[in-house]
């Protein structure tokens, strides 16, 4: 009876620490996975956001839009990555992304393109 309490007292202890390993495992890969990316702000030349700015990794198909804020998060941007802004009534920018986690930018209006209109 002994023999096998220690046993089972083993076995729990056994397995608490691959648990324990596990969880450490699991929040080292989230916390690497939220340190990877870019994310940002787009302005206007007054600094108020800018929404449905298109922030596109160049070369791919892979990118998003800034929310009503002007914010902007691409998880899959590395520091090889550019970064192309656009939208309708401002001239569109590049950037490298180089080890910046954060950008921050402002558009400048396009006057031409809007008297186009």
């Amino acid at each position: 009876m002994i023999k096998q309490l220690i046993v089972t007292l083993l076995w729990m202890s056994l397995v608490n620490s691959i648990s324990e390993a596990k969880m450490l495992d699991l929040k080292s890969n989230i916390e690497r996975k939220s340190e990877d990316g870019v994310t940002g702000k787009v302005t206007d030349n007054k600094g108020a956001g800018i929404a449905g700015v298109s922030v596109i990794i160049k070369g791919t198909n892979k990118g998003t839009i800034t929310d009503n804020s002007g914010n902007f998060q691409i998880p899959s941007a590395d520091g090889n990555s550019v970064l192309v802004f656009s939208s309708v009534g401002f001239i569109s920018q590049t950037v490298k992304v180089a080890n910046q986690k954060t950008i921050n930018i402002s558009l400048a209006a396009n006057d031409k393109e809007l008297d186009e209109i």
